[in-house]
Parts: structure tokens; C-alpha cells; sequence
């Protein structure tokens, strides 16, 4: 395989692009979620106390999560 075969395949794999039309501007979304502060969801809270009751039933699994840490 050539570099011109393989500069043709590449070119047959990815469809050119479309130079008029602009990208939009990501940076004011961007800065938009920068100010919130991340919040706990249920799904979070419900996880943590899990492992917290797991620890506390099975005190020895801290051990093994220190362990592969």
C-alpha cells in the first residue's frame, strides 16, 4: 500500500466538511456551567450509604479496598 492509496482511502472515509457554515460558539455555555456548583443526587447519596453499610457489616472489605488502592 502506497501513501497515495492510502491518502485516497482515508479521503473516501471521511466526508469533507462544510466550510460555510460557522461552528457554533461553545465558550458562553461553557462559561454558564462553571458557576453552579456541583449538587448530591439520590442516586449518589443511595451509593454512599451502601458502601457505608457495606463497610460496617463487612469491616474486613476496607482491607481489601486498601489494599488494591
Amino acid at each position: 500500500m502506497t501513501d497515495e492509496h492510502l491518502k485516497r482511502l482515508l479521503r473516501a472515509a471521511i466526508p469533507p466538511t462544510d466550510t460555510s457554515v460557522a461552528a457554533p460558539d461553545v465558550w458562553p455555555r461553557l462559561s454558564a456551567g462553571l458557576g453552579h456548583t456541583p449538587r448530591w443526587s439520590y442516586v449518589d447519596l443511595g451509593l454512599a450509604a451502601a458502601v457505608a453499610i457495606a463497610f460496617l457489616i463487612f469491616p474486613e472489605w476496607l482491607w481489601l479496598l486498601a489494599y488494591h488502592m
